[in-house]
């Protein structure tokens, strides 16, 4: 295989790695509105594609390019949380931050030759974050079943509304009104 071949097959490796996690992370959030999320398939491909660009490029310039990239994708990505939040969505984690940077290292390491660690990687990846449900103490009903006895109350609305303020509250790790 040709030296361009070679860094072809490792630039489509991280592609492919981006667009793993990004179809298990906007299968996660399928029900979400259009641009209610933090990224989805096609940015998660691109997150993994960046990785291996910076990391062809760091191999030219030198490491400190690839930690600046990786710094000012942390930065631009915790910018989009904290608008979601100040917006006032509700559920807004942390998972998929994580994951994005998660995708851009992958990425990167793939486009350094180490392929079969990356995809690896990529899998296990996919897989932890497609079984957040087996995580939880409590599935959906119970959890509406306790709020709605803690809260004295059976409107849904009201159910929600508390469920969403208590997310928000543990999202952003400031005190509830």
């Amino acid at each position: 295989m040709s030296e361009e071949q070679q860094i072809l097959y490792r630039l489509g490796a991280a592609l492919a790695i981006g667009l793993l996690i990004g179809i298990e992370r906007g299968w996660h959030e399928r029900e979400a509105k259009e641009g209610a999320r933090i990224a989805g398939v096609r940015t998660y491909g691109l997150v993994g594609l960046l990785g291996g660009g910076m990391a062809l490029i760091a191999e030219a310039f030198g490491a400190l390019v690839m930690g600046l990239a990786f710094v000012g994708l942390a930065g631009l990505l915790a910018a989009v949380y904290v608008e979601n939040l100040h917006r006032g969505r509700a559920d807004v984690g942390i998972t998929s931050l994580v994951a994005a940077l998660l995708t851009f290292a992958l990425g990167a390491l793939a486009a350094m030759g180490e392929v079969v660690i990356a995809a690896a990687s990529a899998v296990l990846t996919a897989l932890l974050l497609g079984y957040k449900p087996q995580f939880s103490i409590f599935d959906s009903g119970d959890t509406w079943k306790i709020i709605g006895e803690l809260a004295n109350s059976g409107d849904r609305q009201e159910i929600r509304n508390i469920q969403t303020r208590v997310s928000n509250w543990k999202s952003a790790f400031v005190t509830p009104e």
